[in-house]
């Protein structure tokens, strides 16, 4: 039984060659699996995911106010200082 997407998708992978061709047809299998009910036609005419969250980022930026709840945004802070100060490291032991 599968119990991860990345087990999901070596499957779809493994059982339907289109999808080894196409991202969309993949990500559209995935989401089939999940109970979502589009046809693939009607899926394609979706923009992608990666737009739409590249667009709410450009968007943030110019309106803060739109931002998530303050918890959301302490969480997303310790995180970009966790990943700077891990960058920083990394230059600092690539100098030597």
């Amino acid at each position: 039984m599968e119990n991860s997407i990345m087990e999901m998708v070596e499957n779809e992978l493994r059982t339907d060659p289109r999808t080894q061709d196409n991202d969309n047809f993949l990500i559209w299998r995935i989401m089939v699996r999940f109970g979502v009910h589009l046809s693939f036609e009607d899926f394609i005419k979706l923009p992608s995911f990666g737009t739409i969250t590249r667009d709410a980022r450009k968007i943030k930026e110019t309106h803060p106010e739109l931002k998530g709840s303050f918890n959301v945004q302490q969480i997303k802070n310790e995180k970009y200082n966790m990943f700077k100060n891990i960058n920083k490291s990394l230059e600092v032991s690539q100098t030597f």
